[in-house]
């Protein structure tokens, strides 16, 4: 058992006695046989009964004895006796049924029923050895020396021999040793009760059942609750005076008294809710409570399944609340993983996943709550931009405003914030002089760049603006974004040469922007600067030999810049034998050079689905291209404003507006993020040229809408034209398909 645990026997009852010699030590003493439990002992402690247990002939000198389970000797006796007994019912004058009565009373110190068969047997087999030797051992083992003695003598003369002599000489010692007491002789055991060892388990057992109705009585009177935390910055909340600080996505379990509570974090007012309901009825109506301070926890329960109409559950979501009340939850907890937890957590790690998950989740009217929260908690967060979008889509145009003005005292300024706050003012409220609010932001803050930045952006005077931006750049600069902003200025003009140095600048300041890497890239496209382009794409297959995408451009820069076998060559280095990629890069490079029929070959040996409806669309058959889209599954909104165009070129209004409609449909789903021009596409006025050109969008974008609207107003096609022509400097698909967009193609190449 170890050092600390051990065993011990503690109590004594059904005590037999009887004097003989030890086998072991060879001393005579009382031997002791006698019922007692078995107890584990900690240090002198009995601390956990083990069992009843019988001692067999236990010697006091040396300890030897034997040790039975108190069940087994019990069973063993019975089954002994009752073999003797049914011995007797059959034979009871039989000299060997004596003998195995006299030998199983004797080992299970029967005294008294022992001397009532030598009162029967003794006369009867006096003249039998054996019977005559048992009956002087059992009488020897109950402490009748005397009679033991003259039994002896009658077995030395039948003929028994020595195991007589020994068992005679025995007795006579015996009887000697009992008569003088004082020889280191052994009193008999007395009776000793086991209750004494069952204290401290009793004691044990009273404190646990104390603890229990402790624990009760406290379960009675409190509740569990869950805190958990939605928002992805770390924060503390205070429930009921207790101060508790919430990881993100932490999950939390404790314990409240029942009745009123008070809760509140950070900037958000109190919250005071009631919670009364008892332990039982928690139980019985299977109630959850989860405390979500930020109230940005969006919690998912799976319902069982319902047995009425055989539909399997649905999944419950919610969201929005600081405290969330469930009912009828068989789960007691909440779980933070993605498993069959009944109560789950549902812990993004970004917050543009958080939005991706509540859409899924058929939560899109809260989407713009969880933006407004998630800003309001940090301001500053890198997804800032993209937050705002979502914050501000559902709000109408004071709330805009109100909202945007929360995040314009933060120093230094939050760029996002401010850029779309400029936009939003430009927008609705042109009476309102902003170029005064920057200017004295400047004046108040000379030290931060970003003001003049900020002022320079909203100046109608490109001078002025170009000189802001550049003092932006002074002092601790706004990393690129003041040569970024000069380029965009000059850009949306189409003053494609004068913006090009100033991209190249933010690039050199910060390289891994893809903002800044975007327009420069924009930039040489409109310049035509082709050669440029291949050795910014060979750069990117350097730094990832598997992009495609980098791949694609080197081979239409070559081709485009009228190095055909580099392209081919190219081509063939990326490709390495794979005939699918062969087939694209060899469609690109053909598509470069207006090879159409070699484009669509390869294209088609590619796998490309959407072939034919380019076949169709070069070949100005609408009413096919019609049935060809409308029975597609997949299809983007640029084809549909692709047939619409080409619609309206060849005269055929009602197509046009049936895939106009489509187009605008499918950007209107949540699941694509569509244009950041789609709002233009039916304007009830003409929106104004510089506005367009002034859009923070993709030329592509830019070209198209320009196309588009040039057919809804005829008036302002001339001007809407020449804007998509400026902006028609890509040489991919799909501006080429529409003839009179596509830039004249040269220097055709056979395949």
């Amino acid at each position: 058992m170890g050092r600390w645990f051990q065993v011990g026997f503690f109590g004594k009852k059904n005590i037999a006695s009887r004097f003989s010699d030890c086998v072991q030590c060879r001393r005579l003493s009382f031997f002791n046989s006698y019922d007692t439990v078995k107890f584990l002992v900690g240090g002198k402690l009995p601390l956990l009964p083990l069992g009843r247990f019988r001692i067999l002939e236990e010697c006091p000198h040396c300890g030897h004895r034997a040790v039975a389970t108190h069940r087994k000797y019990e069973h063993e006796r019975k089954r002994s006796l009752d073999g003797m007994m049914a011995e007797f019912s059959e034979d009871r004058d039989n000299m060997g049924v004596c003998c195995h009565a006299l030998q199983t009373l004797m080992v299970y110190d029967e005294e008294a029923w022992f001397r009532d068969l030598r009162k029967i047997y003794g006369a009867r087999f006096a003249a039998n050895k054996e019977v005559q030797l048992l009956l002087a051992q059992g009488l020897c083992r109950f402490g009748d020396y005397d009679a033991a003695m003259v039994h002896c003598r009658q077995a030395i003369v039948l003929g028994v021999g020595r195991r007589a002599e020994v068992l005679l000489e025995l007795c006579q010692k015996m009887k000697e040793a009992t008569e003088w007491p004082n020889r280191n002789m052994d009193s008999k055991l007395e009776p000793e009760s086991a209750k004494r060892a069952y204290l401290p388990l009793l004691a044990f057992i009273a404190i646990l059942l104390g603890v229990a109705s402790y624990v009760t009585v406290q379960a009675m009177r409190t509740h569990t609750v869950w805190l958990v935390s939605g928002s992805l910055e770390k924060y503390a909340a205070e429930l009921d005076g207790k101060r508790y600080t919430l990881g993100p996505g932490e999950i939390h379990k404790t314990k409240l008294r029942l009745g009123h509570h008070e809760l509140s974090s950070g900037k958000e007012p109190l919250t005071e809710f009631d919670y009364s309901i008892p332990l039982f009825k928690q139980f019985a109506e299977r109630h959850l409570l989860i405390v979500n301070p930020d109230a940005m926890a969006i919690i998912a329960v799976k319902r069982p399944q319902q047995k009425a109409d055989g539909k399997p559950g649905v999944e419950e979501v919610h969201f929005g609340e600081r405290i969330h009340l469930l009912q009828g939850i068989g789960s007691r907890r909440v779980s933070g993983s993605e498993g069959r937890a009944p109560v789950r957590l549902v812990r993004p790690k970004t917050h543009m996943e958080a939005l991706a998950k509540m859409q899924g989740m058929g939560l899109t009217a809260q989407v713009g709550v969880y933006a407004r929260r998630a800003l309001a908690a940090n301001p500053a967060s890198p997804e800032a931009d993209a937050l705002l979008g979502a914050a501000l889509a559902d709000l109408n145009d004071a709330q805009v405003a109100v909202f945007l003005r929360k995040g314009l005292a933060a120093t230094p300024p939050l760029m996002p914030w401010h850029a779309r706050y400029q936009d939003h003012m430009q927008a609705r409220h042109p009476e309102y002089d902003l170029v005064a609010e920057y200017a004295a932001r400047c004046q108040s803050n000379p030290d931060e760049p970003e003001n003049f930045y900020l002022l320079g952006r909203i100046v109608e005077n490109p001078e002025v603006a170009r000189r802001s931006f550049l003092l932006a750049e002074k002092g601790r600069g706004c990393g690129g974004r003041g040569y970024q902003a000069i380029a965009r200025n000059f850009f949306v003009r189409g003053q494609f040469s004068d913006a090009l140095p100033y991209s190249d600048n933010a690039v050199d300041v910060a390289p891994e922007s893809p903002e800044f890497f975007r327009l420069n890239r924009h930039i040489h496209l409109a310049l035509r600067n082709y050669g440029v382009l291949a050795g910014m794409a060979a750069a990117r297959l350097a730094a990832n030999p598997g992009d495609l995408a980098a791949a694609e451009d080197r081979v239409l820069h070559l081709a485009c810049e009228g190095y055909h076998i580099e392209a081919e060559q190219a081509a063939a280095e990326f490709s390495a034998g794979r005939t699918n990629i062969l087939a694209r890069l060899n469609a690109v490079r053909f598509y470069a050079v207006g090879n159409l029929p070699s484009y669509f070959d390869y294209k088609q040996e590619a796998g490309d689905s959407m072939v034919a409806f380019e076949r169709l669309l070069y070949g100005g058959k609408v009413a096919e291209a019609d049935r060809w889209l409308s029975g597609s599954a997949t299809n983007h909104p640029i084809d549909h404003l692709l047939l619409h165009c080409l619609a309206m070129e060849n005269g055929n209004a009602e197509i046009a507006e049936t895939h106009l409609a489509l187009a605008q449909e499918r950007m209107a789903d949540p699941g694509f993020h569509g244009w950041k021009a789609a709002g233009l596409l039916s304007p009830e006025q003409p929106p104004a040229v510089p506005d367009l050109a002034a859009l923070e969008a993709d030329p592509v974008e830019i070209a198209l809408l320009s196309l588009v609207l040039g057919y809804r107003f005829p008036a302002m096609q001339a001007e809407y034209d020449a804007l998509a022509r400026l902006y028609n400097f890509t040489p991919q698909h799909p501006q080429i398909l529409i003839r009179k967009w596509a830039a004249p193609v040269s220097r055709p190449v056979s395949p």
